[in-house]
């Protein structure tokens, strides 16, 4: 996990930076819904950055990841990421 954290330092764009950041200011856990939508926001952030820019809401992505429904611009608007 530090390699990837610092691969994502090293080459991820500020956008993406502040949404592991804020994950890990979450607790940097899957349990409680709120570092959840933040962990959906960065693999969203991620996404954005790659070629695959089409758009896939947040709910497909929550369900195939923690098998259920979960909005990250709900939780996460503007909260610093």
């Amino acid at each position: 996990m530090c390699d990837a954290k610092a691969r994502i330092c090293v080459y991820g764009s500020k956008e993406i930076i502040e949404c592991l950041a804020e994950f890990w200011r979450k607790g940097a856990n899957m349990k409680s819904i709120e570092s959840k939508a933040v962990f959906i926001r960065l693999i969203q952030c991620m996404r954005n950055e790659t070629e695959l820019r089409s758009a896939i809401d947040d709910i497909d992505i929550s369900q195939l990841i923690f098998g259920q429904d979960i909005q990250s611009n709900a939780l996460c608007q503007k909260e610093h990421i």
